[in-house]
């Protein structure tokens, strides 16, 4: 199965600003993982076999010059981002019935001091969270804090813990700032794999562009066909806060030249 390393973005400016830090593939003859790559736009389907690819790749977004991406900026820590107070949220608040409620909280910037607060009732998403069906919460800095008021919570976060109180001012609790990481992060390629792209050897791409950090931009293929195989992707996007929806970081990763791993900045 042919594996296309063309990750899109909202335009072909915004594609030609991703990049790559490491790939590997490991494969498997005998007692070690075997499989083939290149890329086709005609090929067959996948097939589930005992194959193993191994695919560690930082998927970014590196800022041009004028540091816009399709037209739309890209925030750097400086500024009026304000990088500080966006992120995720978790802790008690009292319910209506006057109940403890485990409840998540992601801010998302906006642009231009503008920010986004999503709460979500028995934690963040992926660790049993759920969406409250409310409408999002809106703000800006106020006194130096992130102010956020929806239909019936005001937010108001200093970077580290947020305190929220409900429409008429009464306290409901604080949300602690976390920061989460896939346990599969940093994981180390399985034996007997092929190492696509270690930073500088670039064998087993073609159509291959480095960046002066070391980056392996979009645009490459593999060498050789894979028939199935298990894919990890580690990958990094531009935070693009004035963009909104599929405007926002987009690339991928094509299968057979034809079938797209989305990766999307949808983040709140």
């Amino acid at each position: 199965m042919p594996v296309h390393l063309l990750p899109r973005a909202a335009s072909a400016q915004a594609a030609n600003s991703a990049g790559s830090r490491c790939c590997h593939i490991r494969t498997r003859a005998g007692d070690c993982w075997n499989f083939p790559v290149t890329t086709m736009w005609n090929c067959q389907p996948i097939r589930c076999s005992c194959v193993l690819a191994w695919l560690c790749a930082s998927i970014g977004g590196l800022a041009s010059a004028d540091e816009t991406i399709a037209g739309v900026p890209v925030a750097r820590p400086e500024g009026t981002l304000r990088p500080e107070f966006h992120g995720e949220y978790v802790g008690y608040l009292t319910s209506p019935a006057g109940c403890l409620a485990r409840t998540g909280l992601q801010i998302v910037p906006l642009g231009e001091g503008r920010f986004q607060a999503v709460e979500f009732r028995g934690g963040l998403p992926g660790n049993r969270g759920e969406l409250k069906p409310a409408i999002p919460s809106t703000g800006e800095i106020q006194a130096g804090l992130a102010v956020l008021s929806g239909d019936d919570r005001v937010y108001s976060s200093n970077g580290w813990q947020v305190t929220v109180t409900d429409a008429a001012g009464r306290p409901l609790g604080t949300l602690g700032r976390v920061r989460r990481a896939s346990r599969f992060l940093g994981a180390c390629p399985p034996q007997c794999g092929i190492v696509l792209f270690n930073g500088r050897e670039t064998s087993e791409l073609h159509n291959t562009r480095i960046t002066a950090d070391g980056l392996l931009q979009v645009g490459c293929e593999t060498t050789r066909s894979y028939r199935d195989f298990l894919l990890h992707v580690e990958f990094r996007t531009p935070l693009m806060p004035a963009a909104r929806g599929q405007a926002r970081g987009n690339s991928g990763v094509y299968l057979q030249g034809r079938y797209e791993v989305q990766i999307l900045d949808s983040f709140g």
